[in-house]
């Protein structure tokens, strides 16, 4: 028989959470689990025909349309996306980073992915607003996929790999050709998710044109951007050497990152991982702080702020976070408010084979170390099971 699982997506502009479910639902294959869905009618698209699915109504209070799907899909396990409710306008009845369900609401095993081994509160460098990040509550099996060991008596810590070597099975040139790159060319890909996206568009809207102008110098190189943004921008449509790109499915998207020679981002916490499991050099465009003389002509207004989640900042959260999970020699990074470094270290990242052969290894090195000492989503799953004891 085989076991029932319920993925909960709490939010309808971060394609990142319904990836964590997609990348299970790979890894624990269809034989022994059959999967279901609670999410926004927005990404009822990207889920296959094989689930079965609710979605969140604006009018229905969401905890009641979560414990409806567990009886109507007679599920067996919970798994949140996220631990927190990152963004679902309009409805009231979830918070920021409250958690949803009560101990005593179920009795099956509830788990959450959480990126994040305690709680923080973020200041937002825009209005001064703390958003409280709280931990998941101690009876909630927190999944994470990298610190060896746990910290936290109710983490799951895991690898999981198939959805990522799926991936490096197709030739790179078909994907590049497939999504409207020109072959023979250095390829990076630069996605951006619908949130920050906006986001950005709304506060510091000369980013992009910095961006642009970036990308325009190293079209001299023969250096492509395959970019994905929600809605096409001029800065960008301008530029031959810019190919945007619509919002893909998740496994297309891996196959993007792994045909590309270098995935560049501004959000650390935003698919770094997925670039070192596929072993495709990764830059991060950072701002820590110490630049703060080159705002002259910068897309920044009003000051700067230190940030690795660009535009949120999070810049302690991510030394925290790069340092509890050892990413730091995984990737590169530059400072983005410097334009002459940032181009001087994505050309080294694309053309050194010195410089991308040592992040390679160290990828390889960092992947080593977690297959050998973390299990696999099916035993983490096979072992809650054995073991969980209802709430009374």
């Amino acid at each position: 028989m085989k076991k029932k699982i319920l993925y909960v997506v709490t939010s309808k502009t971060n394609m990142g959470d319904l990836a964590l479910c997609l990348s299970w639902i790979r890894d624990l294959g269809r034989q022994n689990y059959s999967y279901s869905f609670v999410l926004d009618p927005d990404l009822v698209p990207y889920i296959s025909s094989l689930d079965s699915y609710l979605v969140f109504n604006k009018d229905r209070d969401i905890r009641k349309t979560i414990l409806e799907a567990v009886d109507q899909f007679a599920a067996e396990a919970i798994i949140f996306a996220t631990n927190s409710f990152w963004n679902l306008p309009g409805h009231n009845s979830c918070k920021f980073g409250k958690f949803v369900l009560n101990k005593e609401d179920v009795n099956i095993p509830v788990f959450s992915f959480d990126p994040f081994e305690s709680g923080f509160n973020h200041i937002m460098p825009q209005s001064g607003h703390i958003i409280p990040f709280s931990s998941v509550p101690d009876w909630v099996y927190a999944l994470r996929y990298m610190s060896i060991p746990p910290l936290t008596p109710n983490a799951r810590h895991f690898f999981a790999e198939s959805v990522y070597n799926k991936s490096t099975l197709i030739d790179p040139i078909e994907v590049i050709s497939k999504w409207n790159g020109k072959t023979g060319m250095k390829t990076i890909f630069y996605p951006l998710s619908k949130d920050r996206f906006y986001f950005i568009q709304q506060h510091y809207p000369n980013y992009f044109g910095y961006l642009g102008a970036i990308f325009s110098e190293l079209a001299a190189d023969s250096i492509q951007v395959l970019t994905i943004l929600p809605e096409k921008i001029p800065e960008f449509e301008s530029l031959e050497n810019v190919v945007i790109l619509p919002p893909i499915p998740y496994e297309d998207f891996l196959s993007l990152i792994n045909a590309s020679d270098l995935y560049l981002t501004d959000s650390f916490i935003s698919c770094i991982v997925e670039s070192i499991q596929l072993e495709t050099p990764a830059m991060l465009l950072m701002n820590s702080g110490k630049n703060n003389a080159l705002l002259s002509g910068s897309f920044f207004k009003g000051g700067a702020f230190p940030f690795w989640v660009w535009p949120y900042g999070m810049y302690h959260v991510c030394i925290e976070f790069e340092q509890l999970f050892e990413l730091g020699h995984c990737y590169g990074k530059a400072e983005i408010l410097d334009k002459a470094e940032v181009l001087s270290s994505i050309r080294n990242m694309l053309f050194s084979e010195q410089k991308r052969t040592e992040v390679i290894d160290n990828c390889r090195q960092w992947k080593s170390e977690r297959k050998k000492n973390l299990p696999t989503p099916a035993m983490v799953l096979d072992d809650v099971f054995n073991h969980h004891v209802p709430a009374k």
